[in-house]
């Protein structure tokens, strides 16, 4: 065994070329900024630590590609300016492993505005232990790998996901702390989640334990989520010993699974939401020894069902020991051995057998923890109560108007009768709840929550009101003066108005509108329609085969996952069309379309590209040469064949199409296809390389 001292990203990589297995490269401290390591390929182990373990190197980014068996021991990866959207990616790689990592973002105290910390694609035997995520979009993201371990790491303030996976086989994830989260308003928050959108066959081989998801002082958020998109299903899913405390109704959710058990594991809920363990529509079930508020296993078939418990909301005195807790036992692998479960052994009953879901809402209505009592009718008093009126008003069964109106501070007003009720929220970022009849909500002044669930309700805001939003549970264009819409399971479409709107879609197909405005609109899960209308918009597809329409303007159009169809309207718009097979159609304007690696898989089509009106390709995030450790420019070489030299872009013209490759390893294959119509002569300015 060798130890090598480097100070520099050029020194390790130059070092890499004459390690042997076993060696240890020394990282001096200092910031080693971007890294890229390819091609790096050791039948053994070599280690990439810090020298200093109380004073650990720092890198701004790493990608880990073609190689095998590295091994990276304590280090400082700081992506406060992240470069990418996976600030750590390992692709194409097998027997890496991540150790004793600090990865965080800004320290801003807002993830909201950081990118995500890993990404394990095409992988397998990929290990990331003993680790710290903090600050950061989503912690470990994997795709279409195999043989991956996630243990003892400590993922806090983060914003939407700690561990994501799709169409990845033989996942452990083990003794993780997750809590005290962020997420942004329209987010899919999880502490675990698989997904199959994208996926073409079974994940297999999953096992999810004793790890602890506690809210602390962060948002609420799913437990361990597990759900079938593309109807293929998981197959030995093990769910065992883990706690989720003060999350949302989704405590632990799985579905369309061949080979499950789910034992040892308490699910315990705030008074505020309650939280459930959901089976849904499984095969070959063990459903033991759990506690639950409620327990549901809807179209599934089980082989033990037996020694559940159905347990009560936390009390504060729990809920105060259990966060003592997770202060004192932040990132201790297996620490669950000591979790204070709350309350004491209640008499198991019987799961009950399968039965209707329960009310359907993956993403909660926002409503703020309920300190204040609901009142019936009388005067709340002065606070946060109710005020004048009361928090909760019985409506008159006969049409008459019921006014209830709140105070000047955070007020929680719900429509509780059969019709016709008028809640003023008053001063104040007030929460007004609809329900059945036709009712009117006015929020007043402040940043004021609006749930709807009856199409009759209405939204009534004044301008300069403070930033409102609505979270609608069944079709809804917003009235005047409103700025945000987030629907809900129930509604599949979504319309804005000439303000600058941000609407987000449900996990289902949904059609947004943002009209006139600088909108943001995004689908989410499912096969969205999206139309910006006037302005210069923002459109998300996320997963799904979505269709995006800028309309007028200088839109941002990003597909996602699936097979999408972009159309940048009237204006200089910007078409990413991410992975899948995507037709992109700039429209008039002088337009970039973007590929990055994930594009690399499939073939996307460009319907009206036009050099004449100032249409680029940008080719920049991509490395066109994987055989160098930096990150290379392609060289355009018109219509000649492929010489074997790396990094080459060339054209043909077939059948009246223009075909655009390029070589990223010199094997004269291309590695990246772009097909044009309406152009047949390029020279090389058409590309941003």
């Amino acid at each position: 065994m060798t130890n090598i001292t480097v100070n520099s990203a050029d020194s390790l990589r130059a070092a890499l070329t004459t390690a042997k297995a076993g060696d240890n490269i020394l990282l001096s401290a200092g910031n080693y900024g971007n890294v890229n390591l390819k091609g790096i390929v050791f039948d053994g182990t070599v280690t990439i630590t810090s020298k200093d373990a109380g004073n650990p190197a720092t890198l701004t980014g790493l990608t880990v590609a073609n190689s095998q068996g590295l091994s990276f021991e304590n280090l400082h990866m700081d992506y406060s300016n992240p470069s990418t959207v996976w600030n750590t990616q390992v692709n194409s790689s097998k027997n890496i492993s991540f150790d004793n990592i600090n990865f965080h973002g800004s320290l801003n105290n807002n993830p909201g505005d950081d990118q995500s910390a890993m990404l394990i694609r095409e992988s397998s035997n990929v290990k990331v232990t003993n680790s710290e995520f903090h600050e950061l979009a989503h912690g470990v993201s994997m795709m279409n790998s195999n043989g991956v371990r996630v243990e003892g790491n400590n993922m806090h303030d983060m914003r939407a996901d700690g561990v994501i996976a799709v169409g990845t086989s033989n996942v452990q994830v083990l003794n993780n702390s997750f809590h005290d989260f962020a997420p942004a308003t329209g987010d899919h928050p999880d502490a675990v989640q698989f997904l199959t959108r994208g996926a073409t066959s079974a994940a297999q081989n999953i096992v999810v334990s004793g790890n602890v998801v506690a809210r602390g002082e962060g948002g609420i958020i799913q437990g361990i989520f597990i759900t079938d998109q593309a109807g293929i299903g998981y197959k030995n899913v093990t769910v065992t010993d883990n706690v989720v405390v003060g999350g949302m109704y989704n405590g632990i959710m799985v579905s369309n699974t061949n080979g499950l058990t789910v034992d040892g594991n308490t699910v315990a809920p705030y008074g505020d939401m309650t939280s459930w363990i959901r089976i849904a529509n499984s095969t070959n079930a063990k459903i033991t020894n759990n506690e639950a508020a409620s327990f549901n296993l809807s179209g599934t078939t089980t082989t033990a069902n037996s020694g559940n418990v159905t347990i009560k909301a936390l009390t504060s005195a729990e809920i105060a020991k259990i966060d003592a807790w997770v202060k004192a036992h932040e990132g201790e692998a297996g620490a669950i051995s000591t979790f204070p479960l709350p309350g004491g052994a209640p008499t198991p009953t019987p799961t009950p057998d399968p039965r209707p879901d329960p009310t359907p809402v993956p993403t909660p209505d926002p409503t703020p923890n309920p300190d204040p009592g609901t009142g019936s009718g009388s005067d709340g008093g002065s606070g946060s109560d109710g005020g004048s009126g009361t928090d909760s008003g019985s409506g008159s069964d006969g049409g008459s108007l019921t006014i209830v109106k709140g105070t000047s501070g955070a007020d929680r007003l719900t429509v509780s009768g059969k019709e016709n009720m008028q809640l003023e929220g008053g001063v104040g970022d007030d929460v007004l709840t609809g329900g059945k009849g036709a009712n009117v909500l006015i929020g007043g002044a402040g940043n004021d929550t609006y749930i709807i669930k009856d199409a009759d309700d209405k939204v009534v805001e004044t301008a300069n009101g403070g930033t409102d939003t609505v979270y609608a549970s069944v079709n809804y264009k917003l009235t005047d003066n409103v700025e945000n819409l987030k629907l809900q399971d129930g509604a599949t479409s979504g319309t804005g108005n000439d303000l600058a709107n941000d609407i987000s879609g449900t996990t289902n197909s949904d059609n947004l509108s943002g009209l006139g405005g600088d909108d943001i609109l995004r689908g989410r899960e499912g096969d969205d329609t999206l139309s910006g209308g006037d302005g210069n918009d923002r459109l998300l597809g996320d997963a799904g085969s979505d269709r995006l329409d800028g309309g007028n303007g200088n839109d941002t159009l990003t597909g996602g996952d699936g097979n999408d169809v972009l159309l940048g309207g009237a204006g200089n718009d910007r078409l990413e069309g991410g992975p899948g097979a995507d037709t992109l159609t700039g429209g008039a304007g002088a337009d970039n379309f973007v590929f990055r690696p994930a594009d690399l898989g499939s073939t996307d089509l460009i319907t009206d590209f036009s050099k004449a009106q100032g249409d680029k390709i940008l080719l920049s995030e991509l490395d066109a040469n994987t055989k160098t450790a930096a990150n290379d420019k392609f060289a355009f070489i018109g219509t000649k064949a492929f010489s074997g030299q790396a990094g080459q872009l060339r054209y043909e013209v077939t059948n009246g199409e223009t075909h655009v490759y390029g070589d990223m390893n010199g094997d004269k294959v291309a590695d990246l296809h772009i097909k044009l119509t309406g152009v047949h002569s390029l020279d090389g300015s058409e590309f941003a390389l």
